[in-house]
Parts: structure tokens; C-alpha cells; sequence
């Protein structure tokens, strides 16, 4: 893609419109998406078919990935031990 159009706008203001937690901002965001909308002759019912074509044109995303399960982050390969005095470390094996 050359360069960022008004779809690529109007999609990043949607979406700081949506994730902001200040009400200011999300008004400014709406302001700014019906100028846009005015502009090129588009209304708010055409914001999802709008926000769509910015999707399909975008490459996907990859999921994140799942953390390990707990049992797979603790290293198998040492013993626990009981702490307590130095002399009295007795192993546990593992369960």
C-alpha cells in the first residue's frame, strides 16, 4: 500500500474512539469521523462496510500465543528442597 488513506483515519480514530476512557476524546473522535464522512459523501451507516474494506486490506493478525501450562514453567530438572537450616535440606521428589 502507498500511503495511509481517509479509510486508514477513519479506521484509527474509530478505534481510538472505542478504546479511550475519556469522554472529551471520544466526542473530538466523532467529531473528526463525520467530517471525514461528510467529505468523501459517506454516512454513519456506512462505517462498518467502510471499516471492513480496512480489514480485509490489512494483513492478519497472529494471535498470541498461550502462556505454558504451570506445570511446564517450573524446571523439572532439579529436586525441590525443603529450606531451613543448611545441614537439614532433605529432597522432595517430585510429584
Amino acid at each position: 500500500m502507498a500511503g495511509k488513506d481517509w479509510l486508514d483515519r477513519l479506521f484509527k480514530i474509530n478505534n481510538l474512539m472505542f478504546s479511550t476512557e475519556f469522554e472529551a476524546e471520544a466526542t473530538q473522535c466523532r467529531k473528526r469521523i463525520n467530517k471525514l464522512l461528510q467529505q468523501h459523501g459517506k454516512t454513519t451507516n456506512d462505517i462498518v462496510e467502510l471499516l471492513d474494506i480496512v480489514r480485509k486490506r490489512r494483513p492478519p493478525t497472529q494471535p498470541t500465543p498461550a502462556p505454558p501450562p504451570a506445570a511446564a514453567r517450573r524446571s523439572n530438572n532439579r529436586p525441590r528442597t525443603v529450606h531451613g537450616d543448611a545441614s537439614s535440606r532433605r529432597r522432595i521428589p517430585h510429584s
